[in-house]
């Protein structure tokens, strides 16, 4: 074995015009390659992850001025997370009624006019063509859920069968709408409020901080950023959530 491994050296040496070249010295040469990999691997990683961040942007940002778009043909109204249609049910919420669903079965419905979507799949799945890419990256037990993005409750539109009607509100009536959350990020939710957002001490959130602790925020006037969870608004009544606030 040694015999052949020095031979193999003494070929490697002739091919190259090495006179003197050890197995040592290539052993040296492969481990500070391997530290080199080491030390470049991290930063790849957060390059990225800052890849996945930016993009993740962008794709709230496509949907913040998709909403805004709904807002604008639908008489300034701001598109609710759930409204009923013609088959809705006394009670639940049928997949057509929620405002991440695409269908081609009813065009038009939605943020179909202003997007391009996956038929039969929810904004914000790996299915979808508007999703978050970190939460792609991430294996299904990681990710804890199909739905990658969620809406603020205070807007939800369906009651049984009939509309919610108190809970519509034009965009130009909306006092705080550079604070009021619209849409972030999510896993298992389609819709959520303050108060789903940490439960007690179990450390449960119906929002997903995946992106180092940080969650990506479109703002009911479409603007987006990028918050931390360290303080993250819980308040149920407050400008961040409640459409009312004063």
């Amino acid at each position: 074995m040694k015999s052949s491994i020095n031979r193999g050296l003494k070929n490697f040496k002739r091919r190259i015009g090495v006179n003197s070249f050890t197995l040592i010295e290539l052993l040296v040469v492969i481990a500070i390659i391997a530290i080199l990999a080491g030390m470049l691997l991290p930063a790849l990683n957060r390059a990225r992850q800052k890849a996945q961040d930016i993009s993740c942007v962008s794709t709230m940002k496509q949907l913040g001025l998709a909403c805004l778009q709904y807002s604008s043909d639908n008489s300034d109204y701001v598109m609710p997370t759930t409204k009923p249609y013609s088959g809705s049910q006394a009670s639940g919420t049928l997949e057509i009624e929620w405002w991440t669903y695409y269908t081609p079965n009813f065009p038009g419905l939605w943020l179909d006019p202003y997007l391009k979507l996956t038929p039969y799949t929810n904004i914000g799945s790996v299915d979808s063509t508007l999703h978050c890419a970190r939460y792609a990256s991430m294996s299904p037990s990681q990710r804890g859920g199909n739905y990658g993005y969620g809406m603020n409750a205070t807007f939800i539109g369906k009651d049984g069968k009939a509309f919610k009607h108190a809970n519509y509100r034009k965009l130009t009536r909306l006092r705080h709408p550079s604070s009021l959350i619209y849409i972030t990020e999510s896993n298992t939710a389609r819709q959520f409020d303050a108060t789903t957002i940490f439960e007690s001490k179990s450390g449960y959130s119906a929002l997903q901080f995946r992106h180092n602790a940080a969650i990506n925020v479109a703002y009911t006037d479409g603007h987006v950023n990028t918050r931390k969870m360290a303080g993250f608004p819980t308040d149920y009544y407050s400008k961040d959530w409640n459409k009312d606030a004063k």
